[in-house]
């Protein structure tokens, strides 16, 4: 029994390793193996007005190449970000959020990591934590040996490669396991008692608590898991997407606030799948793209209860073609709710979008037509407004005339039109729409 369970520890331990060390050979990093920089985020919603005056103003000169000579594996820490700024920059600690907007403006990092990064920037670079273990049997009222196990394992987290936020979260849930209430107030009453009693330094002890203070054990996705999710989601990208030009690039609509869902896409994406529930998402508006450029006849059998065919429609008109794959589109989305994959979480067509461009399969200038289009989705404007809206943009466009599916946006949007004259009631909805919530 011992073995097996030896056995399926390693097993999983080197199923870990082989994802992570994805993001060493992962074929969307430059020769210089700078695994965070930004290849798909376009406008970042941190560089408002007000930060990019500061930024300006205090015109945080850094060396923007000290990315490169971190090594992958020293990549993956929040902490190593910030020692290795201050290392190869005098740079105070008021100054790292400019210091780190400067590295987003540059495209050094993107959105995601960069607010991932500065969650540390009041956090220890390292903890060298050191316990006696004779004073710490003599103090009562603790359990001593589980404590004395969890310090163990977070000291040698360095020798380990691993992060501080992960190894920290880890040796607080262990010495809280106990709690089911008022867990952080019972640490700090317990890191206070290790430093009154000499069994850890002052310094370590304030470290620690510091770390506790900014709530990094509350976090459920570090910038280690971040990475790790998405070099196997490039790993998986087809080469002839990463060969197509219009198909490299950045986009807004990624990184700025969706309106409907109030989020943003590529930040939800991540936060809220798994690489292979992302995978699984492009699949199906990679296969919904197909079919629209694919089909040019659509074939509907009529079938009776002894599975007979007594009729048969043969559709060429391309717009019902299109209506028939958005709706085949829409009912794939909601089968995702009986997907084990999918059970906890409720999938939007913004997901599919973030996820399809994720993984090149959407040219970011199709993505930014669907950005200018974001207005007919608002759910708090009327039929009239989302009407003048959809006329403005596409009267002006010309793409009116464009029969689908050779423009399926422009489709789309007479589709939905269609059903805001029908429905002859004057208010704001957007049930009909597939960029909302399956219910």
């Amino acid at each position: 029994m011992f073995l097996k369970l030896r056995n399926y520890i390693l097993f999983i331990y080197l199923i870990n390793l082989m994802t992570l060390s994805s993001a060493f050979s992962n074929p969307l990093n430059d020769r210089t193996h700078q695994i965070l920089i930004n290849k798909r985020e376009g406008k970042s919603r941190h560089l408002t007005l007000w930060n990019r005056f500061w930024l300006k103003k205090k015109s945080t000169e850094i060396n923007h190449d000290f990315i490169k000579d971190m090594s992958p594996s020293e990549q993956v820490c929040e902490e190593n970000y910030l020692k290795n700024l201050i290392k190869f920059n005098d740079v105070k600690r008021k100054n790292y959020k400019y210091a780190f907007l400067k590295l987003r403006k540059l495209n050094q990092i993107d959105d995601i990591s960069y607010q991932k990064i500065l969650e540390f920037k009041k956090a220890p670079q390292e903890i060298d934590l050191k316990i006696n273990k004779e004073k710490l049997k003599m103090i009562k009222g603790i359990d001593s040996k589980k404590i004395d196990q969890s310090i163990n394992q977070f000291s040698s987290y360095k020798k380990k490669k691993k992060c501080l936020g992960e190894s920290f979260k880890t040796l607080f849930g262990a010495i809280t396991k106990s709690k089911k209430k008022k867990k952080e107030k019972y640490f700090k009453k317990v890191i206070k008692k290790l430093v009154k009693e000499n069994v850890i330094t002052k310094t370590s002890g304030k470290q620690l608590l510091a770390l506790s203070k900014i709530k990094i054990h509350r976090q459920s996705q570090f910038l280690k898991d971040y990475i790790k999710t998405k070099n196997f989601v490039a790993k998986n990208i087809k080469e002839e997407n990463l060969l197509d030009e219009n198909k490299i690039g950045l986009s807004d609509l990624v990184s700025q606030k969706d309106r409907i869902n109030k989020s943003y896409p590529r930040q939800r994406l991540y936060e809220n799948y798994n690489q292979f529930q992302i995978i699984y998402m492009a699949q199906i508006l990679e296969r919904f793209l197909f079919r629209l450029e694919n089909t040019a006849l659509l074939g509907i059998d009529l079938i009776d209860r002894n599975d007979n065919t007594f009729e048969t429609f043969m559709i060429d008109s391309p717009m019902e073609i299109y209506r028939f794959l958005v709706k085949y589109m829409r009912y794939e989305m909601a089968k995702l709710k009986e997907n084990h994959l999918f059970s906890n979480v409720s999938v939007t067509y913004s997901d599919l979008i973030a996820a399809s461009f994720e993984l090149y399969q959407i040219p970011p200038a199709t993505l930014d037509e669907l950005r200018k289009m974001e207005e007919i989705w608002n759910p708090q404007l009327t039929k009239t407004q989302k009407i003048v809206t959809w006329g403005k943009l596409f009267t002006q466009a010309g793409v009116i005339f464009i029969p689908p599916p050779y423009n399926y946006l422009a489709s789309l949007s007479i589709w939905v039109i269609e059903s805001f004259v029908q429905n002859s009631k004057e208010e704001a909805t957007y049930g009909h729409s597939i960029f909302g919530e399956i219910q």
